[in-house]
């Protein structure tokens, strides 16, 4: 790891950062934690889908970002956020029951686009 990409005040802000966990796409979660510095902030994102939803497409990762202004580049994650990145997993993962209630209303959303182009299963 390079120690100028990340300092250990940054990693301990994405520590102790909360965690935001967010639907994308209508098929997979995505944890988010922010260390915010006056000219940059490193965002640690990790992406979940639930085996369900695989049909609907899979996302599945972990990525550490450095933005400064609206430019970023993707730096390593330092095994020092391990934990960090297994609490994010654990709150990103979606129940059985919700998964089922995704997937069924998106196989919905298919069937009645396909119907309405005439296209019948």
């Amino acid at each position: 790891m390079d120690n100028q990409l990340i300092s250990k005040q940054a990693i301990n802000r994405l520590i102790s950062s909360p965690v935001r966990v967010y639907l994308s796409n209508g098929c997979y979660n995505v944890a988010q934690a922010t260390a915010e510095f006056t000219k940059y902030k490193l965002v640690l994102s990790v992406e979940v889908t639930h085996p369900t939803l695989h049909w609907l497409g899979t996302k599945s990762g972990v990525k550490l970002v450095r933005w400064a202004g609206c430019s970023g580049y993707s730096v390593p994650v330092p095994e020092c956020l391990t934990e960090k990145v297994q609490e994010m997993i654990k709150q990103a993962t979606m129940s059985d029951d919700e998964a089922l209630y995704l997937s069924e209303k998106s196989r919905n959303a298919m069937m009645k686009v396909m119907q309405e182009l005439g296209i019948t299963e």
